[in-house]
């Protein structure tokens, strides 16, 4: 038997096998195609007709006031994040400093709900 002997019968069968493939993905095309159709699907719109623009609403202007306090807790809390995020050799000389800022945070953060359950 020659070297490669089989190669034609190789190529028959992925022939083969590509038309199988091709013919799978037709066939589902075709049943989405239909299935489309049964359903409903979107209804076609006329050439020309533009859609009806959607009514614009004015956001209601109510002006939110953030109480200082939550300001404070929300600076407090991003320094305390840069913070961590130093290398480790600074955020040791920044220990204390970090304490400090979390009861700072803290502080405000408790002040911030309090305030805020009020409104």
């Amino acid at each position: 038997m020659p070297p490669g002997g089989g190669g034609l019968a190789q190529a028959l069968t992925r022939h083969r096998r590509w038309w199988q493939v091709a013919a799978v993905v037709l066939v589902a095309f075709a049943l989405g195609l239909a299935l489309g159709a049964v359903s409903g699907g979107p209804s076609p719109v006329r050439a020309g007709a533009a859609p009806a623009p959607a009514p614009t609403v004015p956001p209601a202007s109510a002006r939110v006031v953030v109480p200082a306090s939550c300001r404070t807790a929300i600076k407090q809390g991003d320094l305390m994040i840069g913070l961590l995020q130093t290398p480790e050799q600074f955020r040791r000389q920044n220990e204390r400093r970090l304490g400090e800022m979390l009861k700072s945070y803290t502080v405000a953060a408790q002040t911030c709900r309090k305030e805020a359950s009020h409104r």
